[in-house]
């Protein structure tokens, strides 16, 4: 979670309840067209709440923009900026991480520079803090994979910094969902908040079984929906299916988390093997991009990294 950040704006007052945490790079048409609205929109909370912008871009232009447009609510520090030079290219659970150190809310947020999100769906987050605390984790999924919600967690400051998403993980896919498999697993009949029965777990047959095969008891409190505002950049449900790379790093990344999160020795093997063999694939396939392109992208030779890392870490898991 280690990041090196210059600090931008007025410390926010000790009251700050919820913390929105949105990572951003290289997308800044998207928080231009959000961070307006959500500003404006939640602008009578200001003081409870508080919006977190950490931007990995290799230049300062979008800082420039954000210094220019929102002076009164940095200097307020209800806008807190931050420039991070931590990573080079784009890692969804270490960008994610990057608020551990800066966030003065009781709750994490996380809120992708798509995302809208209304004044309602914030009154309703506080509601839920009042009743639970801490000690709640809320999925803000509405239900259809790709359209850009299931990326959308609240939760405790405490979980967030103690479990937090998982960095060895290839750079896209299932870091959302481990991070809720990791709570769900790890703290015992926390109220897991959707929007309708189930949550994901619903959606995904091999979490139910996993969940089940572990003998973890979900206390499932299900909430209305707040916000009708859909994130920008939808994608067809059947994304993954198109996207070989895609589906491969979402594959390594749940078996990652299910051998890390089960209890036992047995499956913890199997899903290991299963990741094994995952990142073969993906090595295989970066083979054959080289071989026809003559080179890697950048995205690619990050995966590469990332695959040999955890490649060697399993084969030392496997053997111990």
């Amino acid at each position: 979670m280690t990041a090196v950040l210059a600090r931008e704006g007025a410390s926010p007052t000790p009251r700050i309840l919820l913390s929105y945490c949105i990572p951003i790079m290289d997308r800044a048409k998207d928080l231009q067209a959000t961070l307006p609205h959500n500003l404006d929109a939640n602008r009578s909370l200001a003081g409870t709440i508080e919006f977190i912008v950490v931007i990995f871009d290799r230049d300062d232009a979008l800082l420039t923009w954000l210094r220019k447009e929102f002076p009164a609510e940095i200097e307020s520090g209800y806008l807190v900026v931050k420039k991070s030079t931590a990573l080079t290219e784009w890692h969804f659970g270490r960008a994610k991480n990057a608020f551990a150190d800066i966030l003065k809310g009781q709750l994490y947020s996380s809120l992708d520079g798509d995302n809208f999100v209304s004044l309602d769906e914030s009154r309703q987050i506080l509601d839920l803090y009042e009743r639970f605390g801490g000690r709640f984790l809320f999925h803000h999924f509405s239900g259809s994979w790709g359209d850009g919600t299931s990326g959308r967690i609240t939760l405790g400051k405490e979980l967030y910094r103690s479990v937090g998403y998982d960095e060895s993980f290839m750079p896209r896919q299932f870091d959302e969902l481990d991070l809720l498999i990791s709570v769900l697993c790890t703290t015992a009949n926390i109220p897991f908040i959707t929007h309708f029965d189930g949550g994901f777990i619903a959606k995904s047959p091999m979490v139910r079984r996993f969940l089940k095969e572990e003998g973890i008891v979900v206390n499932n409190v299900v909430v209305h929906r707040m916000n009708d505002q859909a994130p920008l950049n939808p994608r067809n449900r059947g994304y993954l299916r198109k996207a070989p790379l895609l589906r491969l790093m979402e594959e390594f990344n749940r078996h990652t988390c299910f051998a890390k999160n089960s209890a036992s020795a047995d499956r913890k093997r199997n899903y290991r093997v299963q990741a094994q063999e995952c990142s073969a694939q993906i090595a295989a396939l970066l083979d054959d991009r080289t071989a026809s392109a003559g080179k890697f992208s950048l995205f690619d030779a990050l995966i590469a990294n990332v695959r040999g890392g955890r490649k060697a870490q399993l084969r030392r898991d496997a053997n111990s």
